[in-house]
């Protein structure tokens, strides 16, 4: 599936070369796609937070257990991945429970993924990315994310993504450092959509069994593409940090407007028990320039399972989950309800795609960390979650 790791063809080189740096930038994205990961190397940083805002606190045990939540995955699970690319060491990958937290009116699963190139690969085409992501514990739905992506050795882009689900609008503020601009798009997403966070965990909650097959509407990318999930069989493997286990194959692809593409194909075999940990990882990919990159493999070597003392309480089965709503360029066509439609008048929501220029500000956040922008890069009213 999409996966943010742009792949446009080096400006500095000879052919040769350019395909060097192609070729590594593939090989890690690739993987990752394949993991269902929207960016991911070691975990949440202490408590230091892309995605913080006055008044989040922790929850509780008691609390949960008053009050169970949808969400199963428990506080403190941390998936560690070693990335190869044709058996060379590329990278690790991570993706973490971090915490469970209380905003305003929403209990939330706040999520931490990284991606780290190693000293080897880094020379060739680095990879550097954080993104979070903050998902409603009792809807089951993200309602934003941020992703800090630093590639190469001049692209950095910040990124936080809004899901307004009283209007069934998504709203993009990228401010590109490399660039000096801010890029904001405003558009429906249709009748349901996944982030590239959530469908991780969704993927993991349905019922996977040989001959199973499920369609998930997911955004990455300013569009809504449909990742198609096929589980081919069972088999058993060896993991090094879980020893003999069984397994269930899938083959998971992308589709957009209908149409299938190649980006993403390929095999995750997860844990055929009721935790559905995907423990290895192959796949490949086409890259805007129609080379093929292959020979990715990502394989479980840190699980930790985390804890949890409260019950979790049914998913939601609203069938809008796992269809995908026709559409044209990625762009949702359908009819919105009118509760919808009240919504966007009374809020005077429309579609949007502006470019205006910035400057980045200086250092934010945690020490040691790369400046990123600040709420000032983006103009009022795109820094808050929406209800």
């Amino acid at each position: 599936m999409p996966f943010p790791l742009s792949l446009r063809r080096p400006s500095a080189g000879g052919p040769a070369y350019a395909r060097l740096r192609l070729a590594a930038r593939g090989a890690f994205g690739a993987a990752c796609v394949v993991a269902f990961l929207a960016t991911a190397g070691s975990a949440a940083a202490a408590e230091c937070f892309l995605l913080d805002r006055p008044g989040v606190r922790e929850l509780g045990a008691a609390e949960l257990a008053a009050q169970p939540p949808a969400y199963a995955f428990p506080r403190g699970e941390r998936l560690e991945y070693a990335v190869r690319y044709f058996g060379i060491p590329v990278g690790h990958a991570a993706i973490e429970v971090a915490r469970l937290v209380a905003y305003r009116d929403r209990r939330l699963a706040h999520v931490v993924a990284t991606a780290r190139t190693n000293d080897f690969f880094s020379a060739i085409y680095r990879v550097d990315d954080r993104s979070e992501a903050w998902i409603d514990l009792d809807r089951l739905v993200t309602v934003r994310t941020a992703t800090h992506t630093r590639h190469g050795w001049r692209r950095e882009v910040y990124e936080e993504v809004d899901f307004d689900w009283t209007t069934h609008y998504v709203r993009i503020d990228e401010a590109r450092r490399h660039e000096g601009r801010v890029h904001r798009v405003a558009f429906d997403f249709g009748p349901f959509v996944y982030d590239t966070f959530d469908v991780f965990y969704a993927v993991r909650r349905l019922p996977l069994e040989p001959g199973f097959a499920a369609d998930l509407p997911v955004y990455a990318d300013r569009k809504v593409y449909g990742l198609r999930v096929e589980v081919q069989g069972r088999e058993a493997l060896v993991s090094p940090v879980l020893g003999r286990v069984e397994t269930l194959v899938l083959h998971p692809y992308d589709t957009l407007d209908g149409q299938r593409r190649g980006s993403g194909a390929g095999k995750i075999w997860v844990l055929a028990d009721e935790r559905r940990v995907p423990v290895q990882l192959t796949g490949w990919f086409n890259s805007k320039e129609s080379f093929r990159v292959g020979g990715v493999r990502a394989e479980l070597v840190g699980y930790r399972p985390g804890e949890r003392s409260w019950p979790t309480s049914p998913a939601p089965s609203d069938p809008s989950r796992t269809r995908v709503a026709p559409s044209v360029k990625g762009r949702p066509v359908w009819d919105p309800p009118a509760r919808l439609l009240e919504a966007r008048r009374r809020t005077d929501t429309d579609p949007m795609d502006r470019r205006h220029p910035i400057e980045w500000p200086e250092k934010l956040g945690c020490p040691g960390a790369p400046p990123l922008p600040s709420a000032a890069c983006f103009p009022t009213g795109t820094t808050t979650p929406t209800s």
